[in-house]
């Protein structure tokens, strides 16, 4: 539990009472949900996804990391983990709908038609947005503005939305890509979280107020980027494992796991 340098728990009770009513809010609405879903046929697994994006999406947007991210910058960056790595990949795996995707191992039936984008440009686009969004003059400005933290907010969202559907859209017999596509992730999210651990001084040193709770800038900073290089191996590489794995399954099977090349411009192969 954070609490303040002083010992005092003013600003945690402020905050619990300021979330409490929306806390009450959601706990109801999810009772509501599972009502819903206990009067309609929905798989285990689509159900637990369902619930395990409201509750990400509650605790990042709501309370209580709301108000804590306000000071501290590795609560913002935990806001970014549980959006980024658990609320948009659950939706993006209950939302597929193909029997030859690499999520129908684990949901039999999507409950979505939204396009696929194309998986090379989403993949670049994520981290772009990431770098972009956390340079420190751009986070400094995100900061002390509502509306640039929220076009922050769901722009990171979006793009990571996009790419765990086109990720888990891939099918099994072309899982390399997919693989591919999540190691340079991982790659590039750690070296975000290693600059950020390594640094001998604070990037942002006009973010919050970690004094406030017992942390120096450096020693809050160091704490966010140890987050996003745990969140890389209980994601992203945790996620290629699984991928993988499924890969191999394909072997046996004629043509199993192996590309399939096509003839481009200039009878050039290109795989899909």
């Amino acid at each position: 539990m954070f609490a303040r340098a002083d010992g005092s728990l003013c600003e945690w009770n402020q905050m619990s009472s300021d979330g409490l009513s929306v806390t009450e809010q959601s706990i109801r609405g999810l009772i509501m949900l599972a009502r819903r879903l206990s009067m309609i046929r929905v798989s285990n697994g689509r159900s637990f996804a369902m619930a395990g994006t409201l509750t990400a999406l509650l605790l990042a947007w709501l309370w209580p990391l709301a108000g804590m991210a306000h000071e501290l910058f590795s609560a913002h960056m935990l806001q970014h983990l549980l959006v980024m790595n658990v609320a948009a990949l659950l939706i993006a795996a209950f939302s597929q709908n193909g029997r030859g995707s690499l999520s129908s191992r684990v949901v039999p039936r999507g409950i979505g038609k939204l396009p696929v984008a194309n998986l090379p440009v989403v993949t670049t686009m994520q981290l772009v947005a990431l770098w972009v969004w956390h340079m420190p003059a751009v986070l400094t400005a995100a900061h002390h503005s509502p509306i640039l933290m929220g076009l922050m907010q769901v722009s990171l969202f979006g793009a990571a939305l996009l790419f765990w559907r086109a990720v888990l859209a891939r099918d099994r017999r072309s899982a390399w890509s997919a693989i591919f596509a999540l190691l340079a992730t991982a790659k590039v999210y750690c070296l975000l979280g290693a600059i950020l651990v390594f640094s001998r001084r604070p990037l942002y040193p006009a973010f919050g107020n970690p004094e406030g709770w017992g942390f120096s800038a450096l020693e809050d900073q160091q704490l966010a980027g140890l987050s996003m290089i745990s969140a890389c191996a209980v994601t992203y590489i945790a996620v290629a494992i699984v991928l993988f794995a499924l890969w191999l399954g394909t072997m046996d099977t004629p043509g199993g796991g192996q590309p399939r090349w096509t003839r481009g411009p200039g009878d050039a192969l290109i795989s899909e």
